[in-house]
């Protein structure tokens, strides 16, 4: 992926939840190899902290660089210190993201991606700077 797939000049909005984190921890270290970077915000949801490790590999990346910014947020943990809720729910109302120009990279289990989508787009993210794989759940 190279800026010109994105679009962006200004900056990337990261959402990924549970185990689906591996695909934005691999752009975001993409990214961070652009010989200008955009702002990068990389956000990870799971239930407990310690299923926060994409958050801690993300920071160590960006380490001493001013553009990057991660958080983990957590859903059902009520003493965690960060965020927390629904990473779908916490992360549209974080930034103006659409008046910031930023794009939006989404990982992660189909009832999520669609959820952020939707409260991405009310928030006045166009669709078309939401980007996502879609997958479907075999059983």
């Amino acid at each position: 992926m190279c800026s010109s797939d994105l679009g962006t000049a200004s900056g990337l909005v990261c959402v990924a939840s549970g185990t689906c984190a591996a695909p934005i921890v691999a752009v975001v270290e993409s990214v961070l190899r652009w010989d200008r970077p955009p702002q990068v915000h990389a956000y990870v949801g799971a239930r407990v902290p310690e299923d926060l490790y994409p958050v801690g590999q993300m920071t160590r990346m960006g380490s001493g660089l001013p553009n990057v910014h991660v958080a983990g947020v957590v859903s059902d943990d009520s003493g965690y210190p960060g965020l927390k809720g629904r990473i779908a729910e916490v992360v549209p109302d974080l930034a103006p993201w659409a008046a910031m120009e930023y794009d939006v990279l989404l990982s992660g289990p189909p009832r999520m991606t669609d959820e952020a989508v939707e409260r991405f787009v009310a928030a006045g993210v166009p669709e078309a700077r939401i980007h996502f794989d879609p997958y479907e759940v075999l059983l």
